[in-house]
């Protein structure tokens, strides 16, 4: 218990503007990307020799499945962030010093010179979060992202893509090769974050169920149905939180679209030109929820499929 306590203590504080070359104490500032090349180097070099247990160091990577940002951080040697495209490269490429404060917290130095096309995601600290074999770097601002997320079933991720309706960053950087790797339990968060990660369906009550007008696209028609919930903020609904309708035509999700103290609204957008509100007007509707057993064992199969196909692939 005593690791896990210090893991939750620890905390990657980035002040701000916080995007841009700095040097450690007592050399010269030096903003070139040869400097943070070499700096990189030395992180992979001391990161080798650091292994794969320590709690924080590594090198994290979130992508979109266009843009990206790559941190590769060590306690000794610093830090080096890529910013960048996955089809025409990196963009940006900034290091600085790591500096270890009260707590095991670890401060990465950056200078005033800010970059504004990732100054949304390193906004003021990123949380080491430990799942399993897994390793993630979230800011505070994507925690509650995170959980929903896992709600979602899109974590444990299969692949460094994080993508999601929303923030497209909430799910965090993901330690680089850690998509490979088994999870089990509940992830490591922080201790005010963790009560929000539902482990069964949590009902909530229909007042009504309205059709908007359907919208033709060619062949495709679609009816937006709205659902007024006798739940609201004081239960920790948020916009956006997909919620679950159990129907006679099966489950399917719907997102809230606005949320009052008590009552709210979500929307479940539906294929087909024929309304079918007398039958949603029996449905069941449930907050998404964590199904440990379930979403291991599907991770389990996905990882195994996996290596089925690269050995025959060799």
């Amino acid at each position: 218990m005593a690791a896990v306590d210090d893991l939750r203590r620890q905390r990657i504080r980035v002040p701000e503007p916080m995007l841009g070359a700095a040097a450690v104490s007592g050399d010269p500032v030096d903003p070139s990307m040869a400097s943070a090349r070499q700096r990189g180097k030395r992180i992979q070099d001391e990161l080798r020799q650091l292994g794969s247990r320590h709690p924080w160091a590594g090198t994290y990577r979130w992508s979109s499945g266009f843009d990206y940002l790559e941190v590769s951080l060590a306690p000794r040697s610093g830090a080096v962030m890529r910013a960048g495209s996955d089809v025409i490269g990196p963009e940006a490429y900034f290091e600085c010093p790591v500096r270890v404060g009260e707590n095991a917290v670890v401060h990465l130095q950056w200078s005033p010179l800010a970059m504004p096309s990732a100054s949304g995601f390193l906004s003021a600290e990123l949380i080491p979060v430990r799942w399993g074999e897994r390793r993630y770097l979230l800011p505070p601002s994507a925690l509650h992202g995170f959980v929903e997320r896992i709600h979602r079933g899109q974590e444990p991720r299969v692949d460094l893509v994080s993508e999601g309706p929303g923030n497209r960053r909430d799910g965090g950087l993901l330690r680089a090769g850690d998509e490979f790797k088994p999870v089990w339990g509940l992830p490591q968060l922080p201790s005010g974050t963790l009560p929000g990660l539902r482990l069964a369906p949590q009902p909530v009550a229909v007042l009504d169920v309205r059709a908007g007008q359907s919208n033709r696209e060619g062949d495709d028609c679609r009816i937006a149905y709205r659902f007024a919930l006798d739940m609201g903020s004081r239960e920790g609904l948020q916009v956006g939180e997909e919620l679950v309708t159990s129907s006679s035509d099966g489950h399917e999700r719907m997102r809230l679209e606005r949320v009052g103290p008590r009552q709210s609204v979500a929307v479940l957008d539906r294929h087909g030109c024929r309304s079918e509100l007398a039958a949603l007007r029996k449905a069941k509707v449930s907050r998404a929820f964590y199904n440990p057993i379930a979403a291991q064992t599907e991770l389990a199969a996905v990882m195994i499929e996996r290596q089925r196909k690269s050995g025959g692939a060799d």
